[in-house]
């Protein structure tokens, strides 16, 4: 499951953030300066970062980031997960998640793309926002096709 990352999910997060393995390919070693920039990001409206919790702990985090709502783009990344999770598919559906409630905000148009945008993608395409990515939680499902 994830939800929108907030102060009470610190304590777990900096458990979960422990192992040293998890930092290895992260830009910081450092999960306390990882949190910090996560929340001053999230203050600023720059990043929209998520807690990934498993059995009601907190196991790791995953971002919505690159934030460009002028262009409807963003970017998903920022992910670590504890080892305990890795090879269980976590993070699989940490990412399905976000495409899924990404995708849901996102206008669409006809199969050519040529001709003029449906009502639906107008209201979406006025919707999209930073914002709207934080407020919405997802919640754990399995994607098509894995049960």
């Amino acid at each position: 499951m994830l939800e929108p990352l907030r102060r009470d999910h610190e304590a777990g997060l900096r458990a979960a953030a422990a192992d040293e393995r998890i930092w290895h390919f992260m830009v910081t070693d450092d999960p306390d300066a990882w949190l910090r920039a996560t929340f001053a990001e999230a203050e600023a409206g720059i990043r929209v970062p998520f807690t990934a919790i498993t059995d009601r702990e907190a196991v790791g985090s995953t971002s919505y980031m690159s934030l460009a709502p002028e262009h409807l783009r963003l970017e998903i990344g920022s992910t670590w997960m504890h080892p305990s999770t890795w090879g269980t598919g976590a993070n699989v559906e940490a990412k399905y998640l976000l495409l899924r409630h990404e995708s849901s905000s996102r206008p669409t148009r006809g199969t050519s793309g040529r001709g003029p945008p449906s009502r639906r993608s107008r209201r979406a395409s006025k919707a999209f926002t930073a914002s709207t990515c934080s407020c919405a939680t997802a919640s754990a499902a399995t994607p098509p096709g894995t049960a």
